[in-house]
């Protein structure tokens, strides 16, 4: 059964229709070092220089679909793409931990996402498309709630997490910010 939409990420996949997420291949990998030379960030010691080298593109585009650890779990990358454009990446990951340190239980339906956007693509809809878009991908792999955090100095995807009807559960605290927890029935 697939999810309501909320309308603004109605609005969104309107405005952008030809917009989707496709596992990282080499026909957007020009795009892709082309915002890694833009100063998006996405792993640590990839730069436009390394991935001039065809080798190392072909290399690190495979271990992008390869599944990694991120933060504990093991992680999916898929890419943000619109015709010939690189426009960010998400990275979704199944939950299987249960931190003492939430209020809220989280179980192994539990799904989670981090996402980023070439900075040239902020502030045009995008953010709320591409966390919709995760929200699809995670129910695809039998993910029934989304459960993700964001820095209270983030507006633009509190903002997102709100267009998308994303439900605030808790604050967490780390040593140099607070979060809020949000989860999704998806």
């Amino acid at each position: 059964m697939a999810r309501i939409l909320t309308e603004k990420e109605l609005f969104v996949r309107t405005k952008w229709n030809n917009a989707q997420l496709i596992n990282p291949n080499l026909d957007y990998a020009i795009a892709y070092r082309k915002a890694i030379e833009e100063g998006f960030f996405d792993w640590p010691n990839i730069t436009s220089d390394f991935l001039k080298n065809s080798r190392n593109m072909v290399s690190h585009i495979s271990q992008l679909n390869s599944s990694i650890t991120w933060r504990g779990s093991d992680a999916v990358t898929l890419w943000l793409v619109s015709d010939d454009h690189f426009l960010g990446r998400v990275r979704l990951k199944n939950l299987s931990i249960n931190p003492e340190s939430l209020k809220t239980p989280l179980e192994r339906t539990d799904g989670n996402f981090g996402y980023k956007l070439v900075s040239s693509w902020q502030g045009k809809g995008l953010g709320i498309l591409l966390m919709s878009l995760s929200f699809d991908a995670l129910a695809e792999r039998n993910v029934k709630h989304a459960i993700f955090g964001i820095s209270e100095q983030n507006k633009a995807s509190l903002g997102c997490a709100n267009a998308c009807g994303a439900e605030k559960i808790e604050e967490v605290f780390s040593e140099k910010e607070k979060f809020f927890l949000f989860q999704k029935e998806l």
